[in-house]
C-alpha cells in the first residue's frame, strides 16, 4: 500500500490539486477514505484536501469512512480507525 501512497504523492506533485472530483463528483480523499487506504489519505491531507468536502449526496470522506467501518473487522477495521483519526486530526467534522 506505501507504493500506492508514493503514486498519489507523485500525482499530487505533478497536476497539484487533491481536490478534483471525477465525473461523479468524488475527490480522491472521499474515494481513499470510503475504502480505508489510510496512507493516500495522510498523503491527500498532507497535500491540502479538503477533510469537509461533500459529493452531490452529501457523502463526507469521514461519515464515509465511519459508515463503512461498521461491521469491518481485523485489518480492515484498523485501517478504517486510521483513516478516522486522520480525518480529524485535520478538522473533519
Amino acid at each position: 500500500m506505501g507504493e500506492d501512497a508514493d503514486e498519489t504523492r507523485t500525482a499530487l506533485a505533478r497536476d497539484g490539486d487533491p481536490n478534483v472530483v471525477n465525473e461523479g463528483g468524488y475527490s480522491a480523499l472521499l474515494l481513499a477514505s470510503r475504502t480505508a487506504c489510510p496512507e493516500i489519505v495522510k498523503a491527500l491531507l498532507d497535500a491540502g484536501a479538503n477533510a469537509n468536502s461533500a459529493n452531490s449526496g452529501g457523502d463526507t470522506p469521514l461519515s464515509s469512512a465511519t459508515l463503512r467501518s461498521q461491521g469491518a473487522e481485523g485489518d480492515r477495521k484498523s485501517r478504517f480507525g486510521q483513516v478516522i483519526e486522520l480525518l480529524k486530526a485535520s478538522g473533519a467534522r
